[in-house]
């Protein structure tokens, strides 16, 4: 139990981050940011500095609203530092936080370790992804829940859900930059796309693109939650 109470958090932690990215940067360039939100279903709600802030349960989609037609009317470099901002915030703060925390600890050398580990990850994701969807069965929440509870009585809860939080904000960053709608790569590849097409006939493509990959994410989310469900009930009736 503690093992996914930790993950959970560790998740809100790492959407909060990717998504202030993305509000902050949109902010500042003008763009009228009208929602935020974390998790479904919501539970809290509150408006504050003119925003509307929403919490849900389940921390696995978030997003930050700002209305379609005001976010098209601005030039295409602007909309492309706000889309961008969130995969970078993701990648960047944790990097900056963990490399303070082994200058302080005087440990640098194991941060030059971990960065060569986070680069050898980035260049794996797209092929683990791809055999995720083939064998979802590989990881599930119950084994890594598990081993986070673990982790978190061998070596302390603090130090596990700092490094937990410092990878998964850095593979939602580089997963997010992947070429495909609706992550943020997708609509950085639709907004490159208005200077071919122009920005009338990139937008139908977009709606449509929108559309099956929202569609492709929910299948996918339904997957892994039947497997996930699956395997759990499989080790609690196969006992310790």
């Amino acid at each position: 139990m503690q093992g996914i109470l930790l993950m959970l958090l560790g998740f809100w932690v790492t959407l909060i981050i990717h998504e202030c990215g993305h509000m902050i940067v949109g902010t500042k360039l003008g763009f009228p940011v009208s929602r935020i939100w974390i998790g479904w279903p919501m539970v809290i709600k509150f408006k504050a500095f003119g925003i509307q802030f929403g919490f849900g349960i389940i921390p696995f989609i978030a997003g930050v609203y700002v209305d379609p037609a005001e976010f098209n009317a601005r030039p295409a470099g602007r909309r492309l530092l706000m889309v961008l901002a969130g995969p970078l915030t993701s990648i960047l703060v944790p990097i900056f936080a963990m490399l303070l925390y082994f200058t302080v600890i005087g440990e640098l050398a194991r941060f030059i370790d971990l960065m060569q580990m986070l680069a050898s990850i980035a260049v794996r994701i797209p092929g683990d992804l791809a055999t995720h969807l083939v064998a979802t069965a590989d990881r599930n929440l119950a084994q890594d829940s598990a081993g986070l509870t673990q982790a978190a009585v061998t070596v302390g809860i603090g130090q596990v859900f700092f490094f937990f939080v410092f990878l998964c904000s850095f593979v939602v960053g580089v997963v997010n930059l992947l070429p495909f709608p609706p992550l943020d790569g997708g609509r950085i590849l639709l907004i490159a796309c208005e200077k071919v097409v122009g920005k009338e006939r990139a937008q139908k493509v977009a709606n449509v693109l929108y559309l099956i990959g929202g569609l492709f994410l929910l299948a996918l989310i339904a997957v892994n939650l039947i497997s996930e469900v699956y395997w759990a009930i499989r080790l609690s009736l196969s006992g310790p």
